[in-house]
């Protein structure tokens, strides 16, 4: 009996903790926030980041292979739905779209701690995480399921300007 009781006060402690730990919001986000530049591969890239403001961050990519631009994103962090979401639309050079007037490829957040967040696709087989190991590099990380593995590329970023 004196078992079941102290399993029972675990399970209450449990329950307890985690309903006491806030959802995140976009200030949880803000370490993302920068110009930030890298040269993976012999390739040039550049990220772009506001700060948190009106619900929203806004990003754009740019990938640069042998002087040519290859193609752009253009990404939000937003608050639209009940959890932070990235939202990304791609485009060629011209600034021709990828996806459809109306599609768009969304990434709610699934975990944020210690400058390193998680967006992950809803199907669960792609997923963005971003990390900020020291105060002047970023990684981002495309997780993808294929053929039944996971398969990463990353893209080491450093910060130009804050």
């Amino acid at each position: 009996m004196l078992k079941l009781r102290y399993a029972l006060l675990g399970a209450i402690l449990i329950t307890t903790s985690i309903r006491a730990q806030p959802a995140p919001t976009l200030a949880n986000l803000a370490f993302i926030a920068g110009h930030w530049q890298g040269e993976p591969e012999g390739a040039f890239i550049e990220e772009i980041w506001s700060a948190p403001n009106g619900n929203t961050m806004m990003g754009s990519f740019r990938y640069v292979q042998e002087g040519e631009a290859v193609f752009f994103e253009l990404m939000t962090i937003d608050t639209i739905d009940p959890v932070p979401s990235l939202r990304i639309k791609h485009f060629s050079a011209g600034l021709i779209a990828w996806e459809d007037k109306e599609e768009v490829h969304v990434f709610p957040l699934v975990r944020v701690e210690n400058r390193e967040a998680v967006f992950e696709a809803p199907d669960g087989r792609k997923r963005l995480i971003y990390r900020r190991d020291t105060d002047d590099d970023l990684l981002v990380t495309l997780e993808e399921m294929k053929d039944g593995a996971w398969t990463a590329e990353h893209f080491p970023f450093r910060l130009v300007h804050p």
